[in-house]
């Protein structure tokens, strides 16, 4: 972990001086105060800085103008709590703004951005991105160039500066082969120099079909080095269901595993088009062997806003839409990484059993991790069970694991949970969908380690929210505050912003969230306000200290005789009955009522409640009108691979 310089007597002798150097405002510690006159001799500065290379300054709507001028009008707002990093391109003198973690309120932090020209450097980023702070304090006269910002324009310039860093340190334990750092970033730079010498240019796409495995992280990589993007899917479709992806793509390449070949020859007959296809593994059928595939190293230059990854919304709503992710979400993503652990790298060991091909697996369980310097785990989500996963905590120390909600109900539901040692455990995190309130409770009650639930969506490159490094810590039932340089608000039916405490849609913006849906661009209108808010299609309420709580999805709310019903409440309630192990809340169709409520349930081992009992169990608990007037027992629930219910199915076999 990066240790702060002794900057006391720089201090001095600026304050002396009257002259403010590059701004380096302090995330953790006190804050520095400078006289007036200082202040006053930053705002020329402020007023002639061009626009951010990275529009990712923090600006609440109400800020002084000269602040809006900073962002270029590119600008995101943050919450009380967050933190965050943001640019400039080269100035003279060079600027460089972190936002603090305060709490107070957002005007706060413009006071204090503008009252203080110096202070301490104490930030938790790795030394090797430190060339953009370290001796960079300097007079008002003095030049002294910052490291450009195009350094990073290139997502995998992040992870080639860590490298640099930590070349022999591994990177990836995989259950068949492992990589060190040096080793991932030379195999991922001649894959995509093979790739090139292959014919796929720049802007082509490459289906990546393939369980977890190590030789995902090297496509990944040497896609977004040699410009082809990326764009991932389950390995658990078959062939009618990758045709949609391989035709919407238009996939120049494919990347698979030996055993799902069937499947791409299958759908590429059904299309009538012929990619190069690559195993890992042996070649089969026609096939290029993956570890043939090699070239000169090569590493493009590329925009912040060049696409880099197309993955696809889960389609628990309907037909999935290709989602554009740039370099600089990537980037916006990495950064947010910081905030999630305190450890040194070589501390930082993650455990992945999401699987990679969902965006969160790839950008926080794996991407994250790597940049940080820490160590990837990465395991074959088919694999999957609550001991399983477990034992491999125990066995390997790890220190950090994110999981869906479904995992957690695995583990705490297992015979073998209170039988392993997870002390090893410091950072537990659960996103995807609503976290069961009484499954947490007995999670953290049993391991000691307290669970930060989160929030985000493809669409944003995953998380927007996290009660990791909110201001006042974890408050359980919540996502969390906004990550830094998130903004976000919550309107009603009319598009007005709600006061806290009421519910209404969730609306985002920030830097990670994706530049529109591929060849949709009708989609990508509706998916936006014109003042640049994603709609997330989430109801959610905040709370005076700016707590988020995701209430259900717009599209699940049950309107019942004209009241409104949020399953995910009826939901909480059914995990709290002993003998639920699992269960889920629709809507189906009523001649009185418009719809009624119906439970799913899955039974715990040798339960013997009843429909009746069940109901009764919600009656005594909720208002009449929320209780599930039909309840189905079934042995599980249709899911996605990422964990999540796909209602619209069960709504399906229930009509």
């Amino acid at each position: 972990m990066f240790e702060p310089r002794e900057l006391d007597g720089e201090l001095e002798a600026l304050r002396e001086a009257e002259a403010p150097g590059a701004i380096v405002l302090d995330v953790e510690g006190d804050f520095e105060t400078l006289p007036p006159e200082v202040a006053e001799s930053l705002l020329p500065i402020v007023d002639s800085l061009d626009p951010l290379a990275y529009p990712e300054a923090w600006v609440p709507d109400d800020a002084p103008e000269t602040l809006h001028r900073i962002a270029g009008g590119e600008f995101t707002i943050g919450a009380p709590g967050d933190g965050g990093v943001a640019w400039t391109r080269q100035t003279d003198p060079p600027v460089v703004f972190v936002k603090p973690r305060l709490e107070g309120s957002p005007q706060g932090f413009i006071d204090f951005l503008i009252a203080n020209a110096v202070v301490e450097i104490e930030i938790g980023l790795p030394e090797q991105f430190l060339g953009f702070f370290e001796d960079r304090y300097v007079a008002f006269d003095e030049t002294v160039p910052l490291s450009s910002a195009d350094t990073y324009q290139l997502a995998a310039a992040l992870f080639d500066a860590t490298a640099a860093e930590r070349p022999n340190e591994p990177a990836i334990d995989g259950e068949n082969a492992d990589f060190t750092f040096a080793e991932l970033e030379d195999r991922s730079k001649s894959f995509a120099g093979g790739l090139r010498e292959r014919g796929h240019e720049k802007g082509d796409r490459l289906l990546l079909y393939l369980p977890n495995c190590p030789e995902y992280v090297v496509t990944i990589l040497g896609g977004l080095r040699a410009g082809v993007v990326v764009s991932p899917v389950n390995p658990q479709y078959k062939a009618r269901e990758i045709t949609h992806q391989l035709d919407d793509t238009d996939a120049s390449v494919v990347v698979t595993h030996p055993a799902l070949v069937e499947h791409v020859h299958e759908a590429t007959a059904d299309l009538d088009i012929d990619p190069d296809i690559l195993t890992v593994g042996q070649a089969v059928d026609g096939t290029t062997a993956f570890h043939d595939v090699s070239g000169d190293p090569l590493t493009i230059d590329a925009d912040t806003d060049t696409t880099a990854m197309q993955p696809y919304t889960s389609g628990t709503t309907g037909q999935p839409k290709g989602v554009l992710l740039t370099h600089g979400n990537l980037r916006a993503q990495a950064f947010s990484g910081f905030q999630f652990t305190n450890l040194p790298p070589e501390e930082q060991r993650e455990l992945v059993f999401l699987p990679l091909y969902h965006i969160t697996g790839f950008t926080h369980s794996t991407w994250q991790t790597l940049i940080r310097g820490g160590t990837a785990f990465v395991r074959n989500p088919a694999e999957w069970s609550a001991e399983r996963c477990m034992s491999e905590i125990e066995e390997n120390e790890i220190t950090s694991f994110i999981g869906v909600a479904t995992m957690f109900v695995d583990m705490v539901n297992d015979e073998s949970f209170g039988d392993y040692d997870l002390s090893s455990l410091d950072t537990v995190n659960e996103g995807g969908a609503k976290m069961p309130v009484a499954v947490q409770e007995r999670f953290e009650g049993e391991t000691g380690v307290a669970m930060s639930e989160g929030y985000g969506l493809t669409e944003t490159t995953a998380a927007t929210h996290t009660g990791v490094g909110s201001t006042f810590g974890y408050k359980i039932g919540t996502i969390g505050q906004p990550l830094r340089m998130t903004d976000c608000k919550i309107v009603n039916g009319q598009g007005e912003e709600v006061e806290a405490g009421e519910t209404g849609e969730l609306l985002v913006r920030g830097p990670q969230v994706m530049k529109g849906y591929h060849d949709l661009p009708e989609a990508t209108e509706e998916a936006f306000t014109e003042e640049g808010y994603f709609r997330t299609g989430d109801i959610a309420r905040r709370d005076e200290e700016n707590y988020y709580e995701i209430v259900d999805r717009k599209k699940h709310m049950i309107n019942t005789a004209g009241y409104n019903v949020y399953p995910s409440e009826v939901e909480e309630l059914l995990y709290e009955h002993p003998d639920v192990a699992d269960a889920a809340v629709v809507g189906i169709p009523d001649e009185r009522r418009n719809e009624t409520v119906k439970a799913f349930v899955v039974k715990t081992p040798d339960a013997d409640a009843t429909e009746e009992e069940i109901k009764q169990f919600c009656l005594d608990n909720l208002a009449e009108y929320k209780h599930p007037r039909q309840v189905e027992f079934v042995e599980e629930l249709p899911r996605t691979a990422s964990g999540k219910v796909q209602k619209f199915k069960l709504v399906e076999d229930d009509g």
